[in-house]
């Protein structure tokens, strides 16, 4: 029968626009739409779960068609590609994210606290880390973060449960010897990880919304994790709120600071970007963010940005005994 043969043909476009990741032109059937999902370097495993079941899973629970993008890897990314009805695909987005949700607020490795060889003489060090480097400390089903805890001796914790804020804590205990280790490690991965954003950012971003007619806004560092997002997902979402063209040029990060650079300044558009990032940077000074660590692990964990500090007042002057009179 032809409408046998309809959908079949319609199954085979939907599993092959799944499967090639967008690098083949597929012709969707009518109504449906191809979204792509990016996920953070560490917690693939959590969506593809033993064998694959998890991933079946969600298939079977959503009617998308999902599928890992084997091609993203080379790109420094970790994305799956979802097609199907967008009810469909929007339930698979929400199974993907309550999956990672419960993986993703605290990873840990390494001897536990209680073990009396790690209670013995053991000390405490927290990271900072800016969200986007997390995944390099992490590592595919968690492999590197369970290495570096194998080789040094210490335990490592990931406290993931601010990334909404743009960062993640790291906490390493273990003896000074094995805990020092353990950080000047997890330090070169998040410095890689630096390298690699910046190498993939740096042939565009400085040019890139340039024009005289375009807005450039300078914006503190420590709230530039939290205006990208996890995976970029918030700076995703004001350019789809605003309409707005927007780019972050994090080249002066070194100094304190990083450019946003907003398309066509005065459009509604731009104002609206505006707004959003605005409203954005008031939100994460309402949320109090914790102290800052002290200068040399927090410069070290933030790609050697030091972390600003508020300035204490000056002391006030000496007071004069009333009964003595003041010089002219």
């Amino acid at each position: 029968p032809r409408a046998a043969a309809d959908e079949a043909a319609d199954l085979i476009r939907v599993k092959l626009a799944a499967v090639s990741g967008g690098a083949i032109d597929v012709e969707m059937p009518e109504g449906f739409v191809a979204e792509d999902f990016l996920v953070e370097h560490g917690l693939v495993g959590a969506v593809m779960g033993k064998a694959g079941e998890a991933l079946k899973q969600i298939r079977a629970q959503s009617g998308a068609e999902v599928s890992f993008d084997k091609a993203s890897e080379a790109r420094g990314e970790e994305r799956f590609r979802i097609v199907g009805r967008q009810e469909a695909v929007d339930v698979a987005k929400r199974l993907i994210r309550e999956r990672i949700s419960a993986a993703s607020k605290t990873i840990a490795c390494g001897a536990r606290l209680d073990d009396p060889s790690a209670a013995s003489g053991a000390v405490l060090l927290e990271l900072p880390v800016q969200q986007p480097s997390v995944g390099r400390i992490i590592g595919r089903n968690r492999e590197t973060v369970r290495e570096i805890a194998e080789r040094t001796g210490a335990r490592i914790e990931i406290e993931q449960s601010t990334q909404d804020q743009g960062f993640s804590t790291v906490r390493i205990t273990g003896s000074a010897s094995a805990a020092e280790a353990a950080r000047q490690m997890i330090l070169s991965r998040v410095k890689d990880s630096a390298a690699q954003q910046s190498s993939s950012s740096s042939t565009s971003s400085s040019s890139y919304l340039a024009r005289p007619s375009d807005d450039a806004v300078p914006v503190e560092q420590r709230f530039v994790g939290y205006i990208i997002g996890p995976a970029g997902g918030t700076l995703k979402q004001i350019k789809e709120l605003s309409g707005a063209k927007i780019v972050i040029d994090q080249e002066t990060r070194e100094q304190g600071y990083s450019i946003i650079r907003i398309g066509d300044s005065g459009s509604a558009e731009n104002l609206r970007a505006k707004e959003l990032i605005e409203a954005k940077i008031r939100e994460c000074q309402a949320q109090a963010l914790p102290p800052p660590p002290p200068p040399s692990a927090a410069a070290s964990a933030t790609n050697g940005q030091p972390t600003p500090q508020q300035e204490l007042p000056p002391p006030p002057p000496p007071q004069q005994p009333q009964s003595q009179p003041q010089l002219q």
